[in-house]
């Protein structure tokens, strides 16, 4: 039997998993101030013409639920770069953990963003959304996940062509479904005030 080409889509996956777990969750640029902030609890803050500050949150909610989505990210990370590394050498199904991981990095960020806005104040869970956007973590997650789907769904031995074929119709699927997503949870929270 020969090897299967989805370990590739989970290295990717792997990949875009450390790139989220080192990349600021939401962030604010003005002309006089300048913010980000990473889902573990680590903020920067620079005023123009001023020194970059960091310090961590000390807001309990903020940090359980950013906490929970780091953890439920780096747990998908490890398993997802450990066993693709193992079906690299050898031909090994890892199929169905690699699907679990791909649902694991697309249900991080919401368990973040609706965790994070039924904590706070419906007033407050405004004013934080409007002067932060959601940056490459958000985002990048749920390129992780689809990633380890693809991965998981590649079947065993095709050809390398078929396989680079379809992946690149899947990266273009994935290009037009999150931006879509990503409107469709800014719509959710403004029009129903969650």
């Amino acid at each position: 039997m020969a090897k299967s080409k989805g370990y590739i889509a989970a290295y990717i996956a792997g990949f875009f998993g450390i790139l989220v777990l080192i990349t600021p969750i939401a962030y604010h640029n003005s002309s006089l101030a300048e913010s980000y902030i990473w889902m573990w609890g680590l903020y920067t803050w620079k005023v123009l013409l001023g020194d970059t500050t960091f310090y961590f949150s000390e807001d309990t909610d903020f940090l359980t639920w950013g906490l929970i989505t780091t953890l439920l990210i780096l747990i998908a990370t490890i398993s997802i770069i450990s066993t693709a590394r193992r079906a690299s050498k050898r031909t090994q199904k890892y199929r169905t953990l690699w699907f679990l991981c791909g649902i694991l990095f697309i249900a991080a960020p919401i368990v973040f963003y609706f965790g994070l806005t039924s904590n706070l104040p419906s007033w407050l869970t405004d004013l934080f959304w409007e002067f932060y956007s959601l940056h490459f973590a958000f985002i990048g997650s749920f390129i992780a996940g689809i990633f380890a789907i693809v991965g998981a769904s590649i079947k065993w031995g095709f050809n390398s062509s078929v396989f680079l074929i379809l992946l690149f119709l899947r990266i273009c699927l994935i290009l037009v479904l999150v931006p879509q997503f990503y409107f469709f949870l800014i719509f959710f929270r403004i029009n129903y005030k969650i």
